[in-house]
Order: structure tokens, then C-alpha cells, then sequence
């Protein structure tokens, strides 16, 4: 009986172990997996599942013609304030811009960092008329927080609302992004609205 009672526990030891292995294996992929998709920094959206969410929704747009919007934000007078405060009130400027506009975003939306201090917005099933509520709340609550800072930075923000899907993703990046550099050209501190329609 000893003897059948030892395997007995070996046995149920050698399956607690595997377990417990298998348990601490799949957290860490999952913890992998999550820094994989978003950014060290802000805790954004990385630009690659940005792209790979962009391209789900042309999808589902190509098959419900349903509208959604993109935008590109730039944060403008960031280098100033790296170069004035140094890199870490920089970081906590991008930490700040994330933190204030995820308050006014839906679990559906996605807000995302493509590097530096350019960050998008994917707003799926939203019109121009609901974009421009959103954007203006997003830009006024971090404008806010910039100014209470004495952080003298401000946004130019290109802002497009596709009536029907686009071909693809590169060209939507493409048409949002001179949208936001024509913010730029003309003056900064602004947000420019368009429509898509192929």
C-alpha cells in the first residue's frame, strides 16, 4: 500500500508541476503578446496592430458600408520641450496626451502611437458630424492639461471620415497624413476635416 500510495504522489506531483509550468508559460506569451501590440512608453496601440485594425475596419466597411474615421495628431513645439525641460517631461507630455484622450474614446476606437509624437485615431462607425464632437473634446481636455502643465505644446490634426472603404491601408495613411501636414503648413494648432468617397 505504500508503495501504491508513493506513485500515487509522485505521479500527482509530476501533473502539479506541468500545470503550474503550463500556467506560467501562457502568462508570459500573453504578457509577450501585449507588449508586442503596444507602445513601451504610453501604453498606446503600436503602429503595427494599428495598421492591422485599419485594415479590419476598411474590411467591414467594404462589406456593410458602414463610414468610420482616421486620424493623424502631431503634437506641435515637442521638440521644444524636450529640448527645454529634457526627455523625461517629454515623456510625460506623450503619457499625458494618451491618458487625456483615451477619456473620450469608446472601447471600440483605438488610439495609437506611430512613433516620435505622432499618434492615430481609428474611429470605427462614426460620421464626420461624431467625430468633430469627439475630436473637439479630445483636443480641448489635452489643451488643458498642456496649459496647466506650462507645457507650450499644441496639436495639428488631420481628420478623415471614409464614406466608403478606401483600397487600402497605405492609401488612407497616406490622404490623413498630408491632411495633418497641410495643419502644419498653414499655421499648426488646428484641426482640418475631410471626407473620402471613392
Amino acid at each position: 500500500p505504500f508503495i501504491y500510495l508513493w506513485n500515487i504522489f509522485i505521479e500527482l506531483g509530476f501533473f502539479v508541476i506541468f500545470v503550474l509550468l503550463l500556467s506560467t508559460v501562457r502568462r508570459a506569451l500573453e504578457h509577450e503578446r501585449d507588449l508586442a501590440h503596444s507602445d513601451y512608453l504610453t501604453g498606446a496601440v503600436n503602429s503595427r496592430l494599428f495598421i492591422e485594425l485599419l485594415q479590419m475596419e476598411i474590411n467591414r466597411s467594404q462589406r456593410y458600408q458602414h463610414p468610420f474615421t482616421i486620424a493623424y495628431m502631431d503634437l506641435d513645439n515637442f521638440k521644444f520641450v524636450n529640448d527645454q525641460f529634457g526627455h523625461p517631461i517629454g515623456d510625460q507630455v506623450l503619457k499625458s496626451v494618451v491618458a487625456q484622450a483615451k477619456k473620450h474614446l469608446r472601447t471600440t476606437d483605438v488610439f495609437a502611437r506611430l512613433g516620435g509624437d505622432e499618434f492615430a485615431v481609428l474611429l470605427p462607425e462614426t460620421d464626420q458630424e461624431s467625430a468633430k464632437v469627439v475630436f473637439s473634446k479630445i483636443l480641448s481636455d489635452i489643451s488643458i492639461g498642456m496649459q496647466e502643465s506650462n507645457w507650450s505644446v499644441t496639436f495639428s490634426i488631420g481628420v478623415l471620415t471614409c464614406l466608403t472603404a478606401p483600397h487600402s491601408t497605405d492609401e488612407i495613411v497616406k490622404i490623413v497624413d498630408n491632411l495633418m501636414y497641410s495643419v502644419k503648413r498653414e499655421g499648426k494648432d488646428s484641426i482640418k476635416y475631410s471626407t473620402y468617397a471613392s
